[in-house]
Order: structure tokens, then C-alpha cells, then sequence
């Protein structure tokens, strides 16, 4: 099954595979996302917001928590990190002054 993952602020949309990390569908769309760790959980610049569906991504596991620190009420999700199981709009964090 296919969803919808929409990346602002380029208001690009693009279909995803169930079980597609952002980072995964962001990389496979050419969408310039900040990284230095590969997705291994170890630098925090895979952040995202998420704007809208925050129900149709996986739960959110404890480390990935710790590394968000407060960010994770914040709606702010690591990429790399989040699964999509439905439809979702992100806003990608390119910017360090949202560190």
C-alpha cells in the first residue's frame, strides 16, 4: 500500500511504501535534509515537525526520545527514525536555529 508523505516548506508530495522511513523517502526524492550519522540515531539532524498525521507514523521508541529531549512534545520527529503507516505532512528542519 502506498501513502502520501508531503515535505514542506517545498510543498512536495511524494507516494511511499508502508514501512518507509522520512529519511528513506526523502533521500529517494531528492529532498535536501540535513545528516552527518547515516541514520544511526547519533547526531539529532535528521529532525523533522510534523505538521499533519502524526498517528500514521510509529510509535515513538525511548531512544529516540532521549535524543529529542523535550523536541519530542514538540511534535519533532528523527527521520531516520520515523515509519510511515499513512498519510503525513513534515516540515524539514534545514535550518540550525531550530536546534
Amino acid at each position: 500500500m502506498k501513502y502520501h508523505l508531503t515535505f514542506e516548506p517545498e510543498k512536495k508530495t511524494v507516494e511511499v511504501e508502508k514501512g518507509t522511513t522520512i529519511l528513506e523517502a526523502a533521500m529517494n526524492n531528492n529532498i535536501v535534509m540535513r545528516h552527518y550519522c547515516g541514520g544511526n540515531l547519533q547526531c539529532t539532524t535528521y529532525r523533522v515537525i510534523i505538521r499533519n498525521g502524526k498517528e500514521n507514523l510509529s510509535p515513538m521508541a525511548e531512544k529516540e526520545k532521549a535524543a529529542l529531549q523535550g523536541k519530542a512534545y514538540l511534535n519533532y520527529r528523527l527521520s531516520c527514525q520515523a515509519k510511515i503507516y499513512g498519510d503525513v505532512t513534515v516540515f524539514v528542519a534545514t535550518s540550525s536555529l531550530l536546534d
